[in-house]
């Protein structure tokens, strides 16, 4: 699977939305992660997402972004995880 920049902004927002008890550097972590899924000419050259996302008023981070999108972009796997940590 081949990642755009568009699926490393939903997966942006998604850590933004889901994932606030982790430490600033478990974000960088995953971050850092992200960035490696994307194809070097589209890493960005290392910008750091949440400064792109800042450039962004709050009530336009989540318009047009359905939430079907973003369970798309999620890995199966941290759903599973994000799950039972809620208790779900």
């Amino acid at each position: 699977m081949s990642y755009t920049v568009d699926d490393f902004k939903f997966d942006t927002l998604r850590l933004m939305l889901t994932d606030p008890w982790l430490t600033p550097e478990e974000q960088a972590t995953l971050r850092a992660g992200l960035l490696q899924k994307l194809p070097p000419e589209e890493r960005l050259h290392g910008l750091d997402p949440a400064e792109v996302l800042k450039r962004y008023a709050p009530e336009d981070r989540l318009r047009g972004l359905p939430p079907e999108e973003i369970l798309r972009a999620m890995d199966p796997e941290q759903i599973k995880a994000w799950l039972q940590r809620t208790g779900h």
